[in-house]
């Protein structure tokens, strides 16, 4: 991927779309690149297929065609 104003750019998927984010990027990126705020409650991430504590959100890179899936829990019935 070409860089963005001098910032290499990678593509991962999320919830089945490719979406391009820095190089260097963290789950918490991807969050916020899905419109999350970063208090948001009822989210959960998962990473590989794996559920991403939210506490590591911050701390956990994403990396060239990773696939992160981000759910929202929603009242009704």
């Amino acid at each position: 991927m070409e860089p963005t104003n001098g910032v290499p750019r990678i593509t991962v998927v999320v919830n089945g779309a490719p979406r391009d984010v820095s190089d260097g990027a963290t789950i918490l990126d991807v969050a916020r690149l899905c419109g999350l705020d970063d208090d948001e409650r009822g989210v959960a991430i998962a990473h590989g297929g794996a559920v991403v504590p939210r506490a590591v959100w911050a701390e956990v890179p994403v990396s060239a065609d990773d696939v992160v899936e981000v759910v929202r829990a929603t009242a009704g019935g």
